[in-house]
């Protein structure tokens, strides 16, 4: 049976197996360090221990995704707060 698109080419179907997302992170200490927040500021924010966020840091797959987002939120918000004032500043 022919396909109704005449340009139609069955090899360029994706498997399902094929397929692979690999999600896009965030730096969480390099980003954390430009904005001069400690570990321990972090830690208190999640509401988890500093070691448990230096292993975040370390191993960004550990961190809950609920965790994550609400770093990456704070981080994004920091960072945009921080540009918008120096646009106000003039600097």
């Amino acid at each position: 049976m022919s396909h109704p698109d005449p340009l139609y080419d069955p090899t360029d179907e994706i498997q399902s197996d094929e397929i692979q997302m690999t999600p896009r992170f965030i730096n969480l200490r390099e980003r954390r360090e430009a904005l001069h927040v400690t570990q321990a500021e972090m830690a208190q924010i999640l509401e988890v221990s500093r070691l448990t966020y230096i292993n975040y840091e370390k191993d960004i797959m550990k961190i809950p995704l609920g965790k994550y987002l609400t770093a990456e939120n704070l981080i994004i918000g920091l960072e945009t707060t921080r540009r918008n004032l120096m646009q106000e500043a003039g600097l």
